[in-house]
């Protein structure tokens, strides 16, 4: 999917937020250790959203980061721009009906490299669901060191799959909303995205639109 097609596809529909059927099966994750040297392809979308970095490893979904964030990855010589790869046209599928609202979760084979303390924080991450938030402190315990709550947060800012293993759900001591490497704002946009199934959601995109683009 080039660009013109996606920003195309990411635009505000009339669907409900949670009114599609559910996807075939949960998120596949293949934990990786850290790479010096990837040999991934690449694409770039736009929509509501902002523009995003996609990156696949082969058969799996390795990075979908909002440009301009904190640890997005500097595009690599080589790196293979790749629009039409497999991989990152059914990512971007994918993203388009969440953004839509005929998708409320993923199904797509990810390739996460991180520490083995990164894979479990993101492994709990990925396991919030829609609608629903947890805390660091909540991450930490789950990952087994409890006491680790700055390193889970840490962690979490180096997510490398926004939206689909969805960080934007960890809020900070007490709910307040902190710590999002895409931004507050992107991130009190998000969650009030996912609050609002039905009322007010093209009101929430809108106001995504103004906050980020």
């Amino acid at each position: 999917m080039n660009a013109p097609e996606s920003a195309a596809a990411l635009a505000p529909a009339s669907q409900h937020l949670f009114d599609a059927p559910p996807p075939t099966g949960p998120l596949r994750i293949d934990w990786a250790p850290p790479t010096a040297d990837p040999r991934w392809h690449y694409a770039r979308i736009d929509g509501p959203l902002g523009r995003v970095l996609l990156l696949a490893d082969g058969d799996a979904l390795a990075g979908l980061h909002f440009e301009g964030s904190r640890h997005v990855p500097a595009v690599r010589a080589a790196w293979t721009e790749s629009p039409r790869h497999p991989m990152l046209v059914a990512a971007a599928a994918q993203l388009a009906q969440w953004c839509a609202g005929t998708r409320s979760a993923f199904d797509l084979p990810l390739r996460l490299h991180g520490t083995p303390f990164q894979h479990a924080v993101w492994k709990a991450i990925a396991g919030i669901p829609p609608g629903a938030t947890t805390s660091y402190a909540a991450l930490a315990a789950a990952s087994g060191r409890p006491r680790a709550v700055r390193a889970a947060g840490a962690a979490t800012g180096r997510n490398p799959v926004s939206i689909m293993v969805p960080c934007h759900r960890v809020m900070g001591a007490g709910g307040a909303i902190t710590g999002y490497a895409g931004g507050l704002e992107r991130k009190r946009a998000l969650l009030a995205f996912e609050a609002h199934a039905r009322a007010g959601r093209q009101a929430v995109l809108s106001a995504l639109e103004e906050g980020v683009g």
